[in-house]
């Protein structure tokens, strides 16, 4: 089976992919993938790099279910082993790969492809970690890539291996016919689940990063392309109480009541910024 990449007039409009990391459909990512690559070459090169050209969707399963293979749950992470497969890959069909860990084992991927002083790259990117399994048993094996129908499962095929997958195998349709055009970056990053540590690494070196003509994220958004990105704001905060014996209980300050204040008024707190159709409303996570 084969997804070609003609011109749509809602290209995203039957491709769709549930939310969540247990399930995902990685023929509509890989898709989803060649039209936004369609769209952006055009609109940056001027040109359209997938003018005939077709995508396997059996690739694009196979390489998710390898990419799924690789345990990689944060915490602690070990992207390593899966950054030097996808690095390998990229290697093989063109591409200049950079390894960098910001610790043991927790290494992000940087591939180049092309380049140009008159106009930066494409930059796509996503990220190999996946979270924790939880405590619910799970129907499939998490880490085999087993197939149901229309559906892979296992932890991390839509949050967001199949995305990785769908964006190496679009890279490989052009990968060495990219000389003179702006170019293609893809940047695969560690640590993104509670964090985004190396993603924070990679940014702390502009030298290597450079410019973007525009990024891409993989994450799954039911395969329709949106503009922004919620943000989030961490904090801590510490509540200083009296300690008293039990017999005298009046000369101490409970630090707990003081606290349970304190979270009871985030329920009430608002932002004050005007709701988005793309974001949705803007809360906390209590």
């Amino acid at each position: 089976m084969t997804t070609t990449t003609q011109p749509m007039t809602e290209p995203w409009r039957d491709l769709w992919t549930p939310p969540g990391g247990g399930a995902s459909r990685p023929r509509a990512w890989a898709a989803s993938v060649a039209i936004i690559f369609q769209v952006l070459s055009t609109a940056l090169f001027g040109q359209s790099l997938f003018r005939h050209r077709t995508m396997s969707a059996t690739d694009a399963v196979a390489l998710t279910r390898s990419l799924l293979q690789f345990e990689t749950v944060n915490p602690p992470g070990r992207e390593r082993e899966c950054a030097q497969r996808a690095g390998a890959l990229l290697q093989e069909w063109g591409y200049r790969v950079e390894y960098h860990e910001y610790a043991e084992g927790r290494t992000s991927v940087v591939a180049r492809a092309g380049g140009s002083d008159a106009k930066p790259p494409i930059v796509f990117t996503g990220h190999l970690d996946v979270v924790p399994l939880g405590t619910r048993k799970w129907a499939h094996d998490a880490f085999s890539g087993e197939t149901d129908g229309d559906k892979l499962y296992g932890r991390g095929s839509s949050d967001m291996k199949a995305g990785v997958a769908a964006m190496l195998v679009a890279a490989r349709a052009f990968g060495k016919k990219l000389e003179g055009t702006p170019g293609i970056t893809l940047v695969l990053t560690a640590g993104e689940e509670g964090g985004c540590i190396g993603s924070q690494k990679l940014a702390a070196l502009p030298a290597l990063m450079g410019k973007a003509g525009a990024i891409v994220v993989g994450e799954p958004t039911s395969n329709y392309p949106l503009v922004g990105h919620k943000g989030s704001i961490k904090f801590h905060a510490t509540f200083r109480g009296v300690s008293a014996h039990g017999s005298m209980p009046q000369l101490g300050v409970n630090a707990i009541y003081a606290a349970a204040k304190g979270v009871s008024k985030l329920e009430g707190f608002s932002f004050g910024a005007k709701p988005q159709g793309y974001s949705g409303r803007r809360g906390s996570n209590r």
